[in-house]
């Protein structure tokens, strides 16, 4: 029979404090998650929402008024959308033995709670990832998640569709054209929704060949930008101006492909193959047209970073420290995003 400690749970404040410095080595790392799809708090668990499309927003109607006559009216169809909120969550025991002999080197907990939160949040990385470079695969309203509307998903590789080879691949940076294959993918976002986008994400190796291709170099001579001692953040507000985009994503992320206990295996989340440029979220406003959005549920504790939690478990003489979240992750108007393939080959 287990102690009654095991069923008491403490809120760890003090060890989500210890995250802040580990915010910075997280987005160090390249997580790009939260950033696509931003959070949207919702007050319950599961529900509906509704969004509008732009064929309801861009309509330029007669708003001509004569005296004593009304207004023209229009009236907006919302789309219908569900969201449905999943727990996640990892757990770490702490053995009371080796806190105290690597006390003096290390606070076990707090590096258990990081250990935890990180995987959470890997977890999160992947799952969006999957969603946002799987455009072969249908969605839950069985459309493609990459092309603009369901009558279209023969166009995934031709005109129209919104997921194409680029033009050469950039891995060849003496003869690729990737602000061409921007430009061209922007404009067919505007195209296909009216938005111009404001992101764009790459992995690391791409952005290792931006920084080296000819025709990037020719266009800004004597920025610096091949020079391997310039600082990551100053190459990347050189390429927002570049690609014209407010927020320019380096994922950087890994995970290790390998089961516990085997030769590690890393490889990189997003894909060297996907350049994604999209219109994303800037306010919680459902109105707004953008590529999706993070579900966050919070009423049962949960913090967009990871609650972190505590309980005895004697039977160890252990502390479990626990982190957890629960969320849904949507993709709302693909339409308003383009997916470059065949960057890196």
């Amino acid at each position: 029979m287990p102690s009654p400690s095991a069923n008491l749970v403490t809120l760890r404040p003090d060890l989500e404090k210890s995250f802040e410095a580990f915010d910075l080595e997280a987005q160090q790392l390249g997580f790009i998650a939260p950033k696509v799809l931003p959070v949207s708090e919702v007050a319950s668990q599961m529900g509906n929402y509704g969004f509008i499309p732009p064929d309801q927003v861009l309509v330029a109607g007669d708003d001509t008024r004569a005296p004593g006559a009304n207004y023209s009216r229009v009236t907006t169809t919302f789309k219908g959308k569900t969201f449905n909120c999943q727990e996640h969550g990892r757990e770490e025991m702490v053995d009371d033995r080796e806190a105290m002999a690597y006390a003096n080197y290390f606070d076990a907990e707090s590096f258990a709670a990081r250990r935890a939160r990180d995987t959470v949040l890997r977890n999160l990385e992947l799952r969006v990832v999957s969603q946002l470079t799987d455009y072969d695969v249908t969605n839950a309203s069985g459309t493609h998640l990459f092309v603009p509307t369901a009558n279209k998903t023969a166009a995934i590789n031709g005109a129209n569709g919104n997921a194409i080879a680029v033009s050469v691949a950039w891995s060849t940076p003496a003869s690729s054209v990737p602000v061409t294959d921007v430009l061209n993918a922007a404009q067919t976002i505007y195209d296909n929704s009216g938005s111009m986008p404001n992101t764009m994400v790459v992995n690391w190796e791409q952005f290792k060949y931006l920084r080296l291709t000819t025709s990037i170099k020719d266009q800004i001579k004597f920025s610096g930008l091949d020079d391997p001692k310039m600082p990551v953040q100053q190459a990347v507000e050189i390429f927002k101006g570049l690609f014209g985009v407010q927020n320019f994503l380096v994922a950087g992320a890994q995970y290790a492909a390998n089961n516990q206990m085997q030769a590690i295996s890393l490889a990189s989340i997003w894909s060297k193959s996907y350049v994604l440029l999209a219109k994303c979220a800037t306010s919680a406003d459902f109105r707004e047209l953008c590529l999706g959005r993070t579900f966050h549920w919070a009423t049962d504790g949960s913090s967009p970073n990871g609650t972190v939690e505590s309980y005895r478990w004697e039977p160890a003489r252990s502390n479990v420290i626990r982190v957890r979240m629960d969320s849904d992750e949507q993709v709302i108007a693909p339409y308003s995003a383009f997916l470059l393939t065949g960057v890196v080959v």
